[in-house]
């Protein structure tokens, strides 16, 4: 954290390689956006704690550096929704999102046809309903794991068909404290109308 007179500077935008400006934001909504508009990334330079869902609307690099999101709402910590007019690429790498502190539908929610790629991430939560969901929208996708950690009731839940997901050296946790749910690590779904995660493929490395 640099502190300019009476300005705490939260998040540093990596406008290209080599240099980096700082702002100050009044939330990470605001630094994500900002780095969509810049074609730059997001670099954490301390934990944070959000209560509001957190939107990515475009592609974008997101480095946590190894700090923590502490979420304490209960909808989506991380929600990617469905973008008809480009594909949306999203980079998740050295970040921890915490939903132990109470009742979370979803940690990371990628609902688009785009690549989605997370190293070293971790969610966790004994309540997470999901921690890492892929929706309908997200038919066709790609997303690739890599030494990173889901913790929920189902930790990769899947409605996305023809999507390649890919995992190495990852743990999927399954918390089921309700075991009429049927809760599991990894779901493929189908729901008998229609939607399923038809042709969608799941492979785990290590």
């Amino acid at each position: 954290t640099e502190v300019v007179g009476d300005t705490k500077y939260e998040y540093a935008i990596v406008i290209y390689e080599g240099y980096t400006e700082f702002y100050s934001f009044d939330n990470l909504q605001d630094a994500i956006n900002k780095a969509i508009e810049t074609n730059g990334k997001v670099v954490f330079i301390n934990n944070i704690t959000i209560d509001k869902t957190i939107t990515i609307s475009a592609s974008v690099v997101i480095d946590g550096n190894g700090f923590t999101i502490t979420y304490t709402g209960s909808d989506r910590a991380i929600d990617v929704p469905a973008n008809e007019n480009a594909k949306v690429n999203v980079t998740l790498k050295d970040l921890t999102v915490d939903c132990t502190a109470s009742y979370c539908q979803r940690g990371i929610n990628y609902n688009d046809d785009g690549a989605l790629t997370l190293n070293n991430v971790t969610v966790k939560g004994t309540n997470v309903t999901y921690a890492l969901n892929l929706p309908g929208y997200s038919d066709n996708c790609v997303v690739t794991i890599t030494d990173s950690s889901f913790t929920g009731n189902i930790a990769l839940n899947v409605w996305g068909a023809n999507s390649t997901i890919t995992a190495d050296n990852s743990v999927f946790t399954s918390v089921d404290n309700t075991t009429a749910e049927g809760y599991v690590a990894i779901s493929l779904n189908n729901d008998g109308a229609g939607n399923a995660a038809t042709g969608s493929v799941v492979t785990i490395n290590g």
